[in-house]
């Protein structure tokens, strides 16, 4: 993986921690976008949806049945 792409997972996470319920990726209670996610963290769309493919093509970003983005811890 790369240095960028670890980053990236690590700012979700943070997001995750913050989030109601607790670990999964929503904010304000709806389940942001790439683009606005790509706002919060300050990368450009395309290189968000790129680096977000990386961790889920490992395994390590997962979503549950309806498609949000969930932390495993």
């Amino acid at each position: 993986a790369t240095p960028a792409a670890r980053g990236v997972w690590i700012d979700l996470l943070a997001l995750m921690m913050q989030a109601d319920p607790y670990g999964h990726l929503v904010v304000g209670g709806k389940v942001p976008t790439v683009r606005q996610l790509g706002a919060l963290l300050r990368v450009g769309e395309a290189d968000l949806q790129r680096l977000m493919t990386e961790r889920e093509d490992l395994g390590v970003l997962a979503r549950n049945a309806e498609g949000v983005i969930v932390s495993g811890r």
